[in-house]
């Protein structure tokens, strides 16, 4: 059922209601310096169909189609929550994005050339890919930056991370690459490690609050080993941890400039 649809069919005091609900939800959203779950949304509606439906005996068919409101008023393109680091490099990417969609326009891409304006080189958006490891991925142009949001136990959306220092050619490498996890294993990390990266990354995104560990070089006992490490992050202006400890995937062994000259 469509939202003008049931505000037709609903009687004054379920119109007014629910009007007044979504008002200050969207109010209550403006005002807020994060992204917010659509559970915040749906707990809110549920309580108001439990009122409405005592006093006013709401059809349960109506409820379900109040419930279906957080989507026709929001569907976020990205399932993740923004780290306090992405989020306003997210919504500044968003504001090029939109003024970049001119129908049959061309921007003039660095070392590429011209390029449509609703090609994802140029719009920022994500892109699906299909692959046992990528879930998709996305660039911007203003900032030289690759987004690349994996999957999580090789099924569903996992956490988006941000590459610096990505050319634009090298974007579209990756969008025609055969193999997408042979691309980021040649291009971005390092074979064989946890740790080692070609290019600098950081952590932009997460979904259903899960937050990855960091795997980072650090001293442990004395003797340099590969580790998972718990990482902090603000989402949604609460700080948040990964929940997995530390753990040690492989103590390195280092060797001098003396042995390798020998």
């Amino acid at each position: 059922m469509r939202v003008n649809d049931l505000l037709r069919q609903a009687d004054d005091a379920f119109r007014e209601a629910l009007i007044r609900a979504v008002a200050g939800e969207l109010n209550r959203r403006r005002k807020s310096s994060g992204p917010q779950p659509a559970g915040v949304f749906l707990t809110l509606v549920s309580r108001l169909g439990a009122r409405l439906d005592h006093k006013l005996r709401i059809p349960s068919r109506v409820l379900r189609a109040v419930e279906d409101l957080w989507s026709a008023l929001e569907s976020p393109k990205e399932p993740d929550q923004r780290t306090g680091r992405a989020t306003d490099a997210a919504r500044q990417t968003e504001q090029r994005r939109t003024s970049r969609l001119i129908p049959g326009a061309g921007v003039n891409v660095p070392m590429v050339g011209q390029v449509p304006a609703d090609h994802p080189l140029v719009t920022g958006e994500m892109v699906a890919v299909e692959s046992s490891n990528v879930h998709s991925i996305g660039y911007d142009l203003d900032r030289a930056m690759l987004y690349v949001r994996y999957l999580d136990d090789g099924v569903s959306a996992g956490p988006l991370y941000g590459y610096h220092d990505v050319t634009p050619p090298e974007f579209l490498q990756f969008l025609d690459a055969a193999s997408k996890g042979r691309w980021v294993w040649d291009r971005l990390r390092e074979r064989g490690t946890i740790a080692g990266y070609k290019k600098p990354y950081f952590l932009a995104g997460v979904t259903r609050g899960h937050i990855p560990r960091h795997a980072v070089l650090a001293n442990i006992g004395g003797q340099l080993a590969e580790v998972f490490r718990p990482r902090q992050v603000m989402l949604n202006n609460r700080w948040r941890e990964s929940q997995a400890p530390l753990k040690v995937v492989r103590v390195l062994q280092v060797v001098s400039a003396a042995m390798r000259s020998s």
